[in-house]
């Protein structure tokens, strides 16, 4: 990735003299759901010295969400996301 872009992107979400935009702290607080899904790749990572498959990663993401809504997919279908 080119590292000019990288540092716009980054200048986007956290804004200028390093402020964390409300967007981006709004967005850490509710990804914390995926905890169970970091503490996953970390064991597996640790037990066999590499990364999960991704499809595995997937799998533990999508539970992440429906542990939050049991319709979680049918509403993102519904609202075109």
């Amino acid at each position: 990735m080119n590292m000019q872009f990288m540092l716009v992107v980054e200048e986007d979400l956290i804004g200028i003299g390093g402020k964390m935009t409300t967007q981006l702290s709004m967005g850490i607080k509710i990804e914390k759901e995926h905890t169970k899904t970091l503490d996953f790749i970390k064991k597996y990572h640790k037990r066999y010295g590499r990364f999960p498959p991704s499809s595995e990663v997937y799998k533990h993401i999508a539970k992440d969400h429906l542990r939050e809504d049991k319709k979680y997919y049918s509403k993102l279908k519904k609202a075109n996301l």
